[in-house]
């Protein structure tokens, strides 16, 4: 009985893991569309100071200010997400063994904490290959990522 629960305490951490993993990808996701909407925005800006002086007219400063603040918004948003982020690559690593945190060995393993009742479990449990260019979980035999297309070495 031991066993069982230990066995079910690793598959709840496994399972947490996964989760973090998972959210982790998301908030990549928004980082970069929120970098997207800051693109538009400086586009939309330098393109009415082209237009102002192509004109001769004056910029019209009150335009300016409202997209000003609208890439603030947008930054301020990319800050909350970057630290929710850190806060989940640092449970991870309070997790995995301090080795495990650099990005090379993030990239071959993902689960890799041994103990002496986890073995079978290990076996059981699939191992991640992270990409190196967006940092996604794939399979552990996958030639390309998933999210990005990179083909693996």
């Amino acid at each position: 009985m031991g066993i069982a629960n230990n066995f079910q305490d690793k598959l709840k951490k496994i399972s947490k893991q996964a989760k973090d993993t998972f959210d982790y990808a998301k908030m990549e996701i928004k980082i970069k569309s929120y970098g997207r909407e800051c693109k538009k925005r400086y586009t939309r800006m330098g393109m009415l100071v082209y237009e102002c002086r192509k004109k001769g007219s004056a910029v019209n400063g009150e335009e300016i200010e409202h997209i000003c603040r609208e890439i603030d918004k947008f930054k301020h948003k990319i800050k909350i997400i970057q630290r929710q982020m850190e806060e989940i690559k640092e449970k991870d690593c309070s997790v995995l063994d301090s080795d495990d945190c650099s990005k090379k060995e993030k990239n071959k393993v993902f689960l890799k904490k041994k103990d002496s009742n986890s073995k079978d479990m290990e076996k059981e449990a699939k191992l991640l290959k992270f990409c190196p260019k967006c940092d996604v979980g794939n399979e552990p035999d996958a030639e390309v990522c998933v999210k990005c297309g990179h083909k693996f070495e």
